[in-house]
């Protein structure tokens, strides 16, 4: 597993969260999304999914998961554009905490589960399932 902090530089990271966070997003396809692809040398992509969970009142983790039933040379990245206190947690006891523009990198054959946060009215994740070679 590989944890970037400050993966793409302010600017970039700025107009990608302000139309991603906003709140008239219609959460479609938008050709802005491309920085972070070429920042992680993507050779294919598999799928790219943005998840928005909202603020719950107590934490909840969802259920350990693959994205995406991948063979081994397969990549997820995981980028978050809010800092709030629902990580995301691993099968072998691991977790990374959300923090604005921070991605994490590892096998997508590894197990993992998002979680709700109760300290900001939303959580907002790009995951990303690739090939980098």
């Amino acid at each position: 597993m590989k944890i970037i902090d400050n993966f793409l530089e302010p600017e970039e990271y700025g107009k990608i969260k302000t139309i991603l966070c906003g709140e008239y997003f219609p959460w479609h396809y938008n050709d802005i999304v491309p920085p972070i692809v070429n920042k992680l040398n993507c050779k294919a992509i598999m799928r790219i999914k943005a998840n928005l969970i909202t603020r719950s009142h107590k934490k909840l983790i969802h259920g350990y998961h693959t994205d995406y039933d991948p063979p081994n040379k397969n990549k997820t990245a995981i980028m978050y554009f809010n800092t709030t206190n629902g990580a995301t947690h691993f099968e072998d006891g691991s977790k990374v905490d959300c923090v604005d523009n921070r991605v994490v990198i590892f096998n997508s054959k590894l197990k993992h589960s998002s979680s709700t946060c109760t300290d900001q009215n939303q959580r907002v994740v790009l995951n990303i399932n690739y090939y980098d070679k």
